[in-house]
């Protein structure tokens, strides 16, 4: 029996990696925001520490962290979602 094309026929993911490459761009936009949000939040913290209030930076301090935390999130899921990483 020879093999003809419509049984070896490619099917076409075209749609799928622009969904994907779609969904990366939003997730780095996310990325950005949260961290341009967290430069802001160190900026009080470094007010706060220059007002003697060590509580209050502690505070600003761990805001900050998180932000960062969930941009690096963001970034990591989109090098995914476009084959960056395993």
């Amino acid at each position: 029996m020879i093999p003809t094309t419509q049984n070896n026929a490619h099917v076409p993911v075209l749609p799928n990696i622009q969904a994907r490459i779609r969904a990366a761009g939003i997730l780095r936009a996310q990325a950005d925001t949260l961290f341009i949000e967290s430069d802001r939040l160190e900026n009080y913290r470094r007010n706060c520490a220059a007002s003697n209030n060590p509580r209050g930076a502690a505070i600003w301090q761990r805001l900050a962290n998180h932000f960062r935390t969930e941009a690096e999130a963001c970034v990591f899921e989109a090098d995914k979602l476009v084959g960056a990483r395993p």
